[in-house]
């Protein structure tokens, strides 16, 4: 059986190029509500993978110091809202600004997407819309950068293990 997890980033990395353009299709048409939810999706989807990459690293460091540590399971996590997927984020994240950005993009979406029905001139959404739109570029750009950084960090401290692997090999043959 094929792991969810690795569903899940084939499935994302596929749609992202897709989902982008129809970002900037839309928000060049001047359909900035509707891009929102697009970008929403971008969002949560680089925060469940991110999250998850985050938890697996944990539990692997937790494993060789005998702490039981149980990482959240893929389908619990994408159906978390993208608010509690930020609170989650900020747990592994010391990236101060990145939540803060996170939590402005969120509350705007949130404040946009609820004013949509009571408001009595939807230009004015239109206008909180292309404000998001402005405020989501640097958002998913800082999100692909952290992600890009973790992926460093994570290969340097496997490259670490391998060293410490292959330094005590070479002392077993040593001594025998």
């Amino acid at each position: 059986m094929k792991d969810k997890s690795i569903d899940f980033l084939d499935l994302f990395e596929k749609n992202f190029n897709i989902l982008e353009s129809r970002i900037f299709n839309l928000y060049e048409k001047k359909f900035y509500i509707e891009s929102v939810i697009l970008m929403s999706n971008i969002v949560e989807g680089l925060l469940v993978i991110m999250i998850e990459d985050q938890e697996n690293y944990l539990a692997n460091i937790l494993q060789e110091k005998t702490i039981k540590f149980q990482p959240k399971k893929l389908d619990a996590l994408i159906k978390k809202t993208l608010g509690q997927l930020i609170e989650n984020f900020s747990i592994y994240s010391k990236d101060t600004i990145l939540i803060s950005n996170l939590n402005n993009f969120n509350s705007l979406r949130v404040n946009m997407a609820h004013k949509l029905l009571t408001n009595s001139d939807i230009r004015k959404e239109d206008i909180r819309a292309k404000e998001i739109f402005k405020k989501y570029i640097s958002l998913k750009n800082n999100l692909l950068k952290n992600h890009i950084d973790l992926n460093n960090d994570l290969q340097k401290e496997l490259n670490m293990k391998i060293e410490k692997i292959r330094e005590r090999r070479q002392i077993a043959n040593l001594q025998n």
